[in-house]
């Protein structure tokens, strides 16, 4: 989920901040022919250091050396430290070397990252740590934006009923913008279909409607739950693929028992 997480250059959050850290000390301690393993498992060498590139090559294969820069170094970390797992095609944003990247950061990152294989036999590193989201603020509202910024925090959780309904969304968004704040973004098809059943009347939510709002917003989403259906698995997976396809990122998954037992 890269396209999320935009960088800006006038303004530094606190992911960026700590990757300069970590990026320094690391460059401060590694050599020149310093070896690891990329993702793929291939021995690569450390050729070069300079303030502005690192130079690398496979060793089995004595190929000339292949470079990455430091800058897309920094952002690769930082990336890592906020969304804490990573797949080989989301690095490629960073370098054509994902699996040598992979590796790279695997080193840099060694006491709190490992890299593993998805069930589909996809390379993906992950690192440890627990991601706390401020709940309890699915209908935004002003006293819960303040306890969450007043607590140092980062992440909420925001829910699309709410929000498609609300007059000042630009203004919300824009305030959770400056505040360095991600929205975990609830579609409220649950919400709906309580209410739906107590008898209101309440305009459907659409999937292209709800994608839209994710296009619209995305720099300031940290990841969205897919648009489900209460009783129906089938719409609910081409809800999903349809969310997929609309906005070019792949939905949380959402698994629901019986609603006849809640």
């Amino acid at each position: 989920m890269l396209s999320t997480f935009i960088l800006e250059e006038s303004k530094m959050n606190k992911f960026d901040v700590k990757a300069n850290m970590i990026e320094r000390s690391f460059f401060r301690k590694v050599k020149n022919g310093s070896i690891y393993l990329t993702g793929k498992g291939h021995v690569n060498e450390i050729n070069k250091i300079t303030d502005r590139v690192i130079y690398f090559n496979t060793k089995e294969t004595s190929s000339s050396p292949n470079s990455l820069s430091r800058t897309k170094l920094r952002r690769a970390i930082s990336y890592m430290l906020y969304k804490r797992t990573a797949s080989r095609k989301d690095l490629q944003s960073f370098s054509n070397f994902n699996s040598a990247l992979m590796g790279l950061l695997q080193l840099i990152l060694m006491d709190i990252s490992k890299i593993s294989k998805t069930v589909s036999d996809l390379l993906r590193i992950t690192i440890r740590g627990v991601r706390h989201f401020f709940s309890g603020m699915d209908r935004p509202c002003r006293i819960g934006f303040n306890a969450v910024v007043n607590n140092n925090g980062h992440f909420i959780l925001n829910s699309f009923f709410y929000l498609r309904k609300k007059k000042k969304v630009d203004k919300w968004m824009q305030r959770l913008k400056e505040n360095d704040l991600k929205v975990l973004l609830d579609s409220g098809a649950f919400t709906l279909y309580q209410k739906l059943q107590k008898g209101k009347k309440f305009e459907p939510i659409t999937v292209e409607e709800y994608a839209s709002f994710i296009n619209k917003y995305r720099d300031c989403i940290y990841g969205f739950f897919n648009l489900d259906v209460i009783g129906d698995s089938e719409q609910s997976k081409h809800n999903f693929e349809r969310l997929k396809e609309l906005t070019g990122i792949s939905p949380i998954p959402v698994w629901h028992s019986d609603v006849k037992n809640w």
